[in-house]
């Protein structure tokens, strides 16, 4: 169970030692009044996937991160960042394309390649930023999603209160589709420069957002000295509130959240694609390993080689392999 050290100057006087600092998840239970991380979903609270379909929610309530326009299914004919025009793609298929496209470069906190991320705002691109295994794959799933106004969300439980909580585009709410506790009213709370904001000016910078951090290991100071998960979020989103949102998502949720069929599903070999989720576990609860799937060639027919970049405890660049 997290706790929140106050500092009592008399006493650390007398002892000759300071308080413990709060940890990044610490400071978050403080602020939404909500232990993390959340478990996975308990067998009796299941659905299969034609049974679940996600909390009650509403347009344009004061918890959205963004907007849906758009469903994973749909065709549209403008060119994007990895597809051409009149491509006949999905967006779930562009988003293959823009996990392929990622450009392999040198680490710049270790050994090894990593990857490089194309952003559709010009010719802006970031390098991967310094994760753990899962926090990778939630990443890149929900910053594409959140681009281009696409639906989102993941589900967890919440053994305290004993009930499912989902996050998503519509934020944090539960089955009902109600704010849980004291998470972020997102629309409201936070700014959206998407509309105000044309290449070649300079780019908004949230410092509160900025100064957030995930773990004292997420360190990425390719983009400044000091600088952290909330800077590089910063730099992601114009949508400052997908930055925030980005920060709580990838300390409520973990690999055990991805492993359970409630939010990921089972593929066959022959189809691992760009895109895809590798995972191992060897227990319910407890650490797992994620791998996201950047690349597969095919080199000879019926065998494939997968490319794969992932984080690790303690965070790092994805690790090309």
């Amino acid at each position: 169970m997290r706790h929140t050290y106050i500092a009592l100057p008399l006493l650390a006087a007398l002892a000759g030692c300071a308080a413990t600092p709060a940890s990044p998840a610490d400071v978050a239970a403080d602020e939404t009044g909500v232990e993390g991380p959340f478990d996975p979903m308990p067998p009796e609270s299941k659905f299969d996937l034609d049974g679940e379909r996600g909390p009650r929610v509403r347009d344009g309530a004061a918890t959205e991160v963004w907007a849906v326009t758009r469903d994973w299914a749909d065709v549209e004919g403008e060119a994007g960042i990895a597809w051409p025009a009149d491509s006949g793609w999905t967006w779930e298929q562009k988003f293959d394309a823009w996990v392929a496209a990622a450009e392999r470069m040198p680490r710049s906190t270790g050994y090894g390649e990593t990857f490089r991320i194309p952003t559709p705002y010009g010719e802006r691109s970031l390098e991967a930023p310094t994760l753990e295994c899962a926090e990778v794959a939630l990443l890149m799933r929900m910053t594409f999603a959140a681009w281009y106004e696409l639906p989102f969300f993941i589900q967890g439980w919440d053994a305290h209160t004993r009930q499912t909580m989902y996050a998503g585009h519509f934020g944090f709410v539960n089955r009902d589709g109600a704010n849980v506790s004291r998470f972020p009213s997102f629309r409201t709370r936070y700014a959206d420069h998407r509309g105000d904001w044309a290449p070649g000016e300079p780019w908004p910078r949230d410092e509160r957002l900025r100064g957030y951090r995930l773990g004292d290991d997420d360190g990425v100071p390719f983009l400044e000295a000091g600088a952290g998960a909330g800077a590089y979020f910063d730099e992601l989103f114009l949508n400052k509130r997908a930055g925030y949102f980005a920060r709580l998502i990838l300390l409520y949720f973990g690999s055990a959240n991805l492993a359970d069929e409630a939010n990921m599903f089972h593929i066959t070999p022959e189809s691992t694609r760009a895109g895809d989720v590798l995972l191992e576990r060897w227990q319910r609860r407890g650490i797992g390993h994620t791998i996201p799937v950047m690349r597969v060639d095919e080199p000879v027919p019926g065998r494939l080689a997968v490319h794969v970049a992932s984080g690790s405890m303690p965070r790092r660049q994805p690790l090309w392999e």
